[in-house]
């Protein structure tokens, strides 16, 4: 397959993880992915460089926003992520210089960006950032609530009672 038989790749629900930013993020790197897959079946190469500088910079973004909501977590397995990230991201520059260098066509980028999205979306995300996210977002409600609880059925202190009965209008 070459540049000239890509198509642009449709979201797809099954792809929602139920964390909004993630899958905002999500949709951004397929956007992005598909813009640099458009550009490439033009003839202008000039924009080749700048589409695929976007394409890293997008999923750049993801990641950091990963590690910002990871970190919230105490997850125990972020350096495990974080490893995987700086692996993908070995790749993706390696792909990348080689482009701009003029080393290749762009073609593997594009199709290194597509395979990786996917698996990411399936397998890296729904282990490491989704589960763990959902179960911290999950225990903080709870925690919430039960504390929500606890003030409404706790006595009020004597200045609660006094600040109310000094708001009670005497006739």
């Amino acid at each position: 397959m070459n540049a000239l038989n890509i198509s642009p790749i449709a979201w797809d629900p099954s792809y929602d993880s139920e964390i909004k930013e993630i899958d905002e993020q999500h949709r951004n790197v397929l956007k992005a992915l598909n813009e640099y897959g458009e550009i490439l079946k033009s003839p202008s190469i000039q924009q080749i460089g700048p589409a695929a500088e976007f394409l890293v910079k997008t999923i750049m973004v993801h990641f950091k926003s990963e590690e910002c909501l990871l970190s919230q977590t105490n997850y125990k397995h972020s350096s495990l992520h974080a490893t995987s990230q700086q692996s993908f991201m070995a790749r993706l520059n390696k792909s990348t210089d080689k482009l701009l260098r003029g080393d290749n066509d762009g073609y593997d980028l594009y199709q290194l960006v597509r395979d990786w999205l996917f698996s990411h979306i399936r397998s890296d995300d729904s282990v490491m950032v989704i589960k763990p996210v959902q179960e911290f977002r999950l225990a903080a409600l709870a925690a919430k609530k039960a504390a929500a609880r606890k003030k409404k059925h706790r006595k009020p202190t004597l200045s609660e009672r006094l600040l109310a009965i000094g708001n009670k209008k005497i006739f």
